[in-house]
């Protein structure tokens, strides 16, 4: 009956979470540079049209203002579109690591031991 249990290699296991803890930090860090730097863009974004719409001295500049407000927002627009696949594309190569590493953990070594004896014992059957 207890050899029907796969063998559990602790030692690996500890290492596969280890690993697993260790790829959370790195995307968790990157995460963190990622949205540090959008907000950085935002904000000089955000006082460069407010200096913009300040500037405003005419109807002909309120226009222009306008007009590149709905470009600046079409672009951004396209700017979320790109990064949301890009994050999608992280999210698949991030799940796929921790696949490798939990499949790397629950690898079974080859049972080399077992198989030598199944072969013997034919040949001592024939030997008698």
């Amino acid at each position: 009956m207890l050899k029907e249990f796969t063998p559990v290699d602790f030692t690996k296991a500890l290492e596969s979470m280890q690993k697993i803890a260790d790829l959370n930090v790195a995307k968790i860090e990157a995460a963190v540079e990622a949205q540090k730097a959008a907000a950085q863009s935002l904000v000089e974004l955000t006082e460069a049209r407010v200096k913009a719409a300040t500037e405003i001295k005419d109807y002909d500049g309120f226009v222009s203002f306008v007009k590149e407000q709905s470009e600046l927002a079409q672009s951004s627009v396209e700017k979320l579109v790109e990064d949301s696949k890009v994050a999608v594309e992280d999210a698949q190569a991030y799940g796929e690591e921790v696949q490798k590493i939990l499949g790397e953990a629950t690898e079974v070594p080859a049972a080399k031991p077992a198989a030598k004896k199944a072969a013997a014992k034919p040949a001592a059957k024939k030997a008698a």
